[in-house]
C-alpha cells in the first residue's frame, strides 16, 4: 500500500479543533520532508478546512463520495490524498467558508502537501510527480485565457481595420504587416500550448495507473468545462476551415479536464 503518511495515532494529530479556528500552517513547527510528522501536520491543515465549511465528516462524505474512513486517515496523517481532495475542501470553504478562503489559505495547504509528499525519488515520487504536473496544467489554462484575451483584442483590430477599408480609408503605414505578424505570433503560442498541455495530459494518465486505486477515485465528478474555440486568425480560410472540421470531430479542441473530481 503506498502514499502512506505517518502514524494514525501520531497524538499532534489526534487533537481536536473547533470549527473556524485556523490551521497550523504558520505555527513554527518542522517536520522532515516526508516524515510522519509532515503528514500528521497536513492532517492538522485537512481538518481545520473541513471543520470551517461547518460540514461535519458524515455531511462531507455525502455530498463529495468520498468514504468516511479514507477522509478520516487523511485528517490522522495516515494516508496523503490526491490534489483532488485538497481542491474539493479549499472549494468549498471558498463558498461556504468561515473565515473565508485567503489566498494564504491555498499556498499553505500546498506547502504541507508537497512537504509531506517528500522528496523526489522517495516513496511518494510518483504522487509528488502528479501534482506538479497538475499544477502545471493550471499554469497553463491560466495562459491559455490570457492568449484567447488578446485573440479577441487582435480580431477587434483586424475588424476596425477592415471597416476602415470598406469606408474607403487606408492602411496606417505597416498597419497590415504589424497584423499579419500578431495573428501568427498567436496562432504559434496557441500550438505551442496545447501541445505541452497533451503532453502534460498524457504523463498524468500514465501515473494515475501506477498509483494505488483509493476510494476517492468514486468521487462526484463535475461535468466537462467549456472548451474555448481554436483561434485562426483572420483571412485564413483554409486553416479556418480545418479548423473548423477538427473541432467539431473534437480532434483539435484542449484536451483539459476539470482541475477536481469534486462537483460544485
Amino acid at each position: 500500500m503506498a502514499e502512506l503518511g505517518g502514524d494514525a495515532n501520531t497524538p499532534e494529530s489526534g487533537r481536536r479543533r473547533g470549527p473556524g479556528v485556523p490551521a497550523r500552517a504558520s505555527a513554527p513547527r518542522e517536520a522532515p520532508d516526508g516524515s510522519p510528522e509532515a503528514a500528521a501536520l497536513l492532517g492538522e491543515q485537512l481538518r481545520a478546512l473541513r471543520e470551517r465549511t461547518g460540514l461535519v465528516m458524515r455531511a462531507f462524505v455525502s455530498k463529495y463520495g468520498y468514504s468516511q474512513t479514507t477522509i478520516s486517515r487523511y485528517e490522522r496523517g495516515g494516508r496523503l490524498p490526491r490534489k483532488a481532495y485538497l481542491d474539493c475542501l479549499l472549494g468549498e470553504v471558498s463558498r461556504r467558508g468561515n473565515p473565508s478562503l485567503a489566498p494564504e489559505d491555498v499556498q499553505a495547504t500546498y506547502d504541507l502537501y508537497r512537504k509531506a509528499l517528500g522528496p523526489a525519488g522517495g516513496r511518494n515520487a510518483l504522487l509528488l510527480e502528479v501534482f506538479e504536473l497538475e499544477l502545471r496544467k493550471e499554469q497553463l489554462s491560466v495562459q491559455t485565457t490570457g492568449l484567447y484575451t488578446e485573440a479577441a483584442a487582435y480580431k477587434a483590430r483586424v475588424g476596425e481595420l477592415e471597416a476602415r477599408l470598406a469606408a474607403g480609408g487606408a492602411a496606417r503605414p505597416g498597419e497590415e504587416e504589424q497584423l499579419r505578424r500578431q495573428g501568427a505570433e498567436l496562432a504559434r503560442r496557441r500550438t505551442e500550448l496545447e501541445a505541452e498541455q497533451r503532453t502534460v495530459q498524457q504523463r498524468i494518465n500514465r501515473l494515475e495507473q501506477l498509483l494505488p486505486l483509493d476510494d476517492e477515485d468514486t468521487a462526484l465528478a463535475p461535468p466537462p468545462p467549456p472548451v474555448a474555440p481554436p483561434f485562426v486568425p483572420p483571412g485564413n480560410t483554409a486553416a479556418a476551415g480545418g479548423a473548423g472540421s477538427a473541432s467539431r470531430s473534437g480532434s483539435s479542441a484542449p484536451d483539459w479536464p476539470s482541475r477536481s473530481r469534486c462537483s460544485p
